[in-house]
């Protein structure tokens, strides 16, 4: 694993630097010409760093690989040494339709570079780069009792979770977030009642959480943040990975390590995934997030439909972000709730 702590210390730019040393520039005479010592040259000239060693020049080759094995650079020449003189190259296209990474602004590379970064770095960077915007919530019915869910920042402005963490309570906190930021909130409610998603508006908070995204496939790697109800604890978030096990599509079973199943689920009322995670209830309204960091669905305590209870087998179901993404392009389209008593989370 590349040491990112270390590298990133001396370099805080360095995936942005790096993709864009090695990118095509248009009018570029020899494209895939760039080194890694040339790089290396680059970053020294930008950054000044103090007590440089040389294992940083193998940590570096290490995460051109890294960029190799996820497709982003092919490399054209490898060297028989420390690798110094590996030449890599990368077409510079973010997307098919994109314009060149080269020709894009730092802010406009942002996201995509994110991405890149949590594929590189791993499911620990991920969990700690994510954990702030991962929300416990304390549900407390009518009769006093208290329930735990989970929720998380989607961008800046926006929590989500599941409805059944929200629907029919006394009131409602949130943890990690200042009160004043949802104390008079709306919660929006998918208008189809057998999707288990809120929505809730807030103030631009001044980090920036999980962005939704709806390109998953079966045998995908993910991970599931949330706080589950563990007898003795309370609000202890937990992460756990996962691969997801089933898209409503097929029914066939297929095995890689551990069974795996893609089914057409009829008696649902609208699609869902199922992911090999044990889900407990406090999870519930957790993401379920892959390796490039986004958000694909949304954890669900509950199948959409009376019956069958995929947890029994060791599945975890989950809501595909789809669905809350199209939500967000329209709110007003949903039901609004502006009747929910919320409360101050408890110190």
């Amino acid at each position: 694993m590349v040491n990112f702590e270390s590298l990133n210390t001396l370099f805080p730019c360095i995936m942005d630097d790096l993709l864009f040393h090695f990118s095509y520039k248009q009018g570029e005479e020899k494209p895939g010409a760039a080194t890694v010592a040339g790089l290396l040259s680059g970053l020294m000239k930008k950054y000044s760093p103090k007590n440089l060693d040389h294992s940083y020049d193998i940590d570096i080759v290490s995460l051109c690989d890294s960029l190799c094995e996820l497709g982003i650079l092919n490399c054209l020449f490898r060297d028989n040494s420390m690798g110094l003189n590996n030449r890599y190259y990368w077409s510079g296209r973010v997307s098919p339709k994109a314009t060149y990474f080269s020709q894009m602004s730092v802010d406009e590379r942002q996201p995509f570079v994110a991405n890149i970064e949590d594929a590189v770095y791993g499911s620990v960077y991920i969990y700690k780069k994510y954990r702030p915007y991962i929300i416990p919530i304390i549900h407390k019915s009518d009769d006093g009792n208290e329930g735990i869910g989970t929720g998380f920042v989607v961008g800046n402005q926006y929590i989500l979770t599941a409805r059944h963490c929200i629907e029919h309570a006394k009131s409602i906190a949130f943890g990690n977030i200042a009160f004043e930021n949802y104390s008079n909130a709306k919660v929006y409610y998918h208008k189809n009642p057998y999707i288990d998603i809120a929505i809730i508006p807030i103030p631009p908070l001044k980090g920036v959480g999980l962005y939704l995204s709806d390109s998953y496939t079966i045998f995908d790697h993910v991970m599931t943040m949330g706080y589950p109800q563990i007898p003795g604890y309370t609000c202890f978030l937990t992460a756990e990975k996962a691969v997801i096990s089933s898209i409503p599509e097929k029914r066939f079973v297929a095995t890689e390590g551990q069974i795996v199943a893609e089914a057409q689920e009829i008696w649902s009322k609208e699609n869902l995934f199922l992911i090999t995670a044990k889900i407990r209830g406090g999870n519930s309204g957790g993401p379920v997030i892959n390796r490039f960091g986004n958000c694909v669905g949304i954890v669900s305590g509950k199948p959409f439909s009376e019956g069958s209870a995929y947890d029994d087998l060791g599945y975890g179901t989950a809501i595909p972000a789809k669905f809350a993404i199209e939500m967000l392009e329209n709110l007003s389209d949903h039901h609004c709730v502006t009747n929910i008593n919320f409360a101050e989370y408890p110190q």
